[in-house]
């Protein structure tokens, strides 16, 4: 592995390719939801099964000096960095959470993943293929944050939106986009 430290301890890659291995593989993040994994042998999506991913780094890319700067993550409840919620300790307003996010949407993000990490999401995504197919397989993990991110949308707006107009509308819409993504996900296997 060839890390980089300046005298303020900042530590940086060159790149992602020879430099992080075999220590670590880099999954570029594109949700809040990358840092987050189902809990146990759990293979229902709901808020309540999410934890974080434990002792997890991650890099953001600085084009200006072309480096990956290297950092820990927080543990941040998922109401805090995924839906920017008040929750314990949180009120709302945090400039790391707010500059996580942003680098997020920037498409600045790569999450680097242990060996063991990355073991134990195949083993969550194999779970969740069968708990859903009842077949061997595995589910794709892009296709696995987009169920995700649908699920936990579709479940915080069935706390909240129960007396809004169109509400079950809604529900069948967010139901369907769920399904959608299931069709997807069998389709390739195949």
């Amino acid at each position: 592995m060839n890390l980089y430290t300046d005298e303020n301890d900042i530590k940086w890659f060159t790149d992602l390719k020879e430099s992080i291995k075999p220590e670590y593989s880099a999954i570029k993040v594109t949700s809040p939801l990358s840092f987050y994994r189902l809990k146990g042998r759990v293979s229902v999506m709901a808020i309540e099964n999410i934890i974080p991913l434990e002792n997890v780094s991650y890099t953001v890319y600085s084009k200006a000096e072309d480096r990956y700067y290297l950092h820990e993550f927080r543990n941040y409840p998922v109401e805090q960095l995924y839906f920017y919620k008040p929750c314990d300790g949180f009120l709302g307003d945090d400039l790391a959470t707010e500059n996580l996010r942003r680098y997020i949407m920037d498409g600045n993000i790569h999450i680097l993943l242990t060996p063991e990490q990355v073991s134990d999401t195949s083993d969550m995504l194999a779970r969740l293929w069968k708990s859903h197919f009842g077949s061997e397989g595995k589910l794709d993990y892009r296709i696995y944050i987009e169920l995700l991110d649908a699920s936990l949308k579709f479940q915080d707006y069935k706390g909240y939106g129960s007396s809004h107009t169109g509400f079950k509308t809604v529900c069948n819409m967010m139901q369907q986009k769920i399904d959608d993504l299931w069709r997807q996900a069998g389709e390739t296997k195949k």
